[in-house]
């Protein structure tokens, strides 16, 4: 080997010590089936775009070890924006199903998620060998050629020993929440544990080597690695398990508020997701109690957890454990149909990316969330609401024909339309320029102020909260701090440059 290949050999050594496999863990929705395109719009776009957001962050270190992959990753990303493209033009047709026995087309939100998280795994996969190969560099190189002595191959099975333990005591600390399980789940995982402890002591039992000339280190590491993959196995298998039940509908006890004052009451809320190998915890015991009417503001940096906390509060998901009254409804128990029910009566959505259907004009489209009603004295008059707005004069032009603050303030009205109970906004004003972010700004802070409807932003930017009646900020999967806001600035008080 020349010196060069052997420097680059000690490089990639060192930056794998920094490298992490790739894990399909970023959030997705766990419904199964929405009834009308625009909540599908809404959920591929969002889910597109979290997909991309994620590849990109999390192959970034590996691509500069391998260029190759940086063009393998750009390709995937433009793979999914052109499928992002397609369900737009033919309107979701690729997973729509018609229910021939209530005549109504039902868009597949799991068959979606399942398709764009195949091939996710396929890019994974591959880059995951890399990485492999490039621990396995890290190991022989740590990892002693050969040994003197009884008592140094004695030190290296204590040392092999106690990295095993220290490492499964790390993912102890993901064990799912088994309180909310049947009995006989805690008894497996306590059952899981002490097997697991007894087999790590068996095992370097059984390496002690009478005969110390006989012993060829590599094979042994060979069998240390081995027995290590096959226990780590093991615990996944439990923890996916387990996952796959609480994701489900519970049995629940609490069916009324706890308080009837708070419009959202979420009580040692716990989220986890499971890609059918390992499970994450996204959202660790939050509590967190919203009162009605407030104009609320949720800050985190990506991968806090705040999406995935704005699913569980407008019934998007379920939450795996704990309980969730939005509305008054616990929502921890409602089936994928009374959850889909549920946002049809009570919740209004406000996306970055406007969703709006392109053959409608704007008042068809603003009906389109209108009629999700299915209370029609609890609609609001279109006219009326298009006048609010300052769009009545543009009612009868396209989506291709109004500017990206005008089709925002599209969807604001095609989400109040309805007269939601609660009206949620993931960075809705993500993609437009500031003069813009104001107009729509203003329109949120009128809604809050004439309807006294609960409304619920997500956003990277700290400055609208100042505009804001209550500030949540979350991090690590947890609420860092719930702030109010007596005074809340108005949008024109702000210095947005």
């Amino acid at each position: 080997m020349s010196n060069f290949e052997l420097t680059k050999q000690i490089e990639q050594v060192k930056i794998a010590n920094d490298l992490d496999y790739l894990v399909l863990d970023w959030e997705q929705p766990t419904v199964n089936f929405v009834n009308n395109f625009g909540e599908f719009n809404s959920i591929y776009n969002s889910y597109i775009n979290n997909v991309i957001y994620h590849m990109r962050q999390k192959t970034e270190a590996v691509s500069l070890l391998r260029p190759n992959f940086r063009i393998q990753v750009n390709n995937f990303c433009n793979n999914l924006l052109y499928l992002k493209q397609t369900l737009d033009n033919t309107y979701g047709k690729m997973f729509a199903y018609e229910n021939y026995q209530t005549k109504q087309r039902q868009y597949l939100v799991k068959k979606f998620i399942d398709h764009v998280n195949e091939l996710s795994n396929q890019l994974i996969y591959h880059i995951n060998d890399f990485i492999f190969e490039l621990k396995q560099k890290k190991r022989s190189v740590e990892r002693k050629p050969f040994v003197r002595s009884m008592q140094e191959y004695e030190a290296i099975l204590k040392q092999e020993s106690l990295a095993i333990i220290e490492y499964f005591k790390k993912l102890e600390n993901n064990i799912s929440d088994d309180s909310y399980l049947d009995s006989s789940w805690i008894k497996k995982t306590e059952v899981s544990i002490k097997q697991r402890e007894a087999k790590i002591k068996d095992f370097f039992k059984v390496l002690h080597l009478k005969n110390f000339a006989k012993v060829k280190l590599s094979n042994i590491y060979k069998k240390i690695d081995k027995f290590k993959q096959n226990l780590e196995t093991a615990f996944w298998n439990l923890e996916v398990s387990k996952v796959e039940i609480l994701n489900k509908p519970h049995k629940i006890k609490q069916t009324n508020p706890i308080n009837p004052g708070f419009v959202i009451d979420l009580r040692g809320v716990t989220k986890y997701y499971s890609n059918g190998v390992t499970t994450t915890k996204v959202l660790k015991n939050v509590n967190l109690q919203i009162p009605w009417g407030e104009f609320v503001v949720i800050l985190g940096p990506s991968g806090s957890g705040k999406t995935t906390l704005l699913n569980i509060i407008s019934g998007m998901d379920r939450a795996s454990s704990g309980i969730t009254f939005v509305a008054n409804k616990n929502l921890i128990g409602l089936s994928d149909t009374q959850l889909t029910k549920f946002r049809q009566d009570n919740i209004g959505y406000i996306f970055q990316q406007y969703g709006l259907l392109p053959n409608l004009n704007v008042k068809e489209n603003i009906e389109v969330g209108a009629y999700l009603q299915r209370d029609a004295s609890k609609r609001k008059d279109i006219d009326e609401l298009l006048k609010s707005i300052g769009m009545y004069e543009q009612r009868n032009k396209l989506p291709t024909e109004l500017s990206g603050g005008q089709q925002q303030r599209v969807s604001i009205a095609r989400a109040i339309a309805k007269n939601p109970t609660v009206i949620f906004g993931d960075e809705p004003t993500g993609a437009l320029d500031g003069e813009m972010t104001q107009v729509v700004l203003e329109e949120f802070v009128e809604i809050n102020r004439k309807n006294r409807t609960t409304l619920i932003i997500v956003t990277h930017n700290p400055l609208i909260a100042d505009i804001a009646t209550m500030v949540i900020r979350v991090g690590d999967g947890t609420i860092k701090s719930v702030t109010r806001n007596e005074n809340p600035k108005s949008v024109k008080e702000i210095e947005w440059d």
